[in-house]
């Protein structure tokens, strides 16, 4: 009997709301046709504060830029 991983989620990060779609692959293969198993599987939406990390509001001051947001 063989241990390891054999299939895979792969899925984007969570700096944004509505992340993107994962994929299903397996860890084998020579071409990415090989590997995939599933397209579009999932989609990452991320509901908690990690989407925020990187749009703090500056304390007592108005937003200048649209990057200054929260989702």
């Amino acid at each position: 009997m063989q241990n390891g991983v054999t299939t895979l989620c792969v899925c984007p990060g969570s700096e944004n709301v509505i992340c993107g779609l994962g994929v299903v692959i397996k860890p084998a293969g020579q071409t990415i046709s090989e590997m995939l198993v599933k397209d579009e599987a999932a989609l990452h939406i991320t509901l908690g504060s990690d989407s925020t990390s990187g749009n703090r509001m500056p304390r007592y001051d108005r937003p200048d830029s649209f990057y200054y947001r929260r989702p």
